[in-house]
């Protein structure tokens, strides 16, 4: 018979006895809470395998059909949400079909209290964006060629849009306002 100290009052008990008999708190068993911690790492684990990848499908919704798209790279806005750029198939750079893209994004950040969204069509275009100051005339003219829209939703301000980029970032384009 070995002497532990009670986790309720710190007078040695017997590790024999259920309970204490100087305070009558029940003994702890050291296995339980083992597997409580171990079941939740576990899901730590598993809810960050599964979520973790770059490729990103919407949250299916009324619409019957959704655009897919790759988070190429992710930030957090200090007053709720992400920035996001992102890249789509060059195929649906026409209006119609960015309209529906719009949608999708209105339905994958629907818990995002702020999004910022900077939609390409070409990967090489998107990771630019960090590095926009140091780039020659001719990398820029691709950078706005495939700079093809922007989706913003800012609660504070009641702003919640889609700006199709027809002709770049200093050219005309469409808004289209949720």
């Amino acid at each position: 018979m070995a002497l532990i100290k009670c986790h309720e009052c710190n007078k040695e008990i017997s590790t024999d006895c259920k309970i204490c008999p100087n305070c009558g708190a029940k003994k702890r068993d050291p296995n339980k809470y083992t597997w409580n911690i171990l079941a939740a790492a576990i899901i730590v684990i598993l809810y960050f395998a599964f979520s973790s990848g770059n490729k990103h499908k919407a949250i299916p919704t009324q619409n019957s059909f959704k655009i897919n798209f790759e988070v190429c790279h992710e930030w957090k806005i200090p007053n709720g949400g992400f920035g996001r750029l992102i890249v789509v198939d060059p195929k649906i750079n026409n209006v119609e079909s960015l309209k529906l893209l719009g949608e999708t994004l209105k339905d994958y950040t629907h818990i995002d209290r702020n999004a910022m969204i900077f939609i390409y069509d070409d990967k090489k275009a998107a990771l630019m964006y960090k590095s926009l100051s140091n780039v020659s005339k001719s990398e820029y003219a691709f950078y706005e060629k495939h700079n093809i829209a922007t989706y913003q939703k800012i609660t504070d301000s009641n702003v919640h849009q889609l700006l199709i980029l027809t002709k770049g970032t200093d050219g005309k384009f469409i808004e289209i306002n949720y």
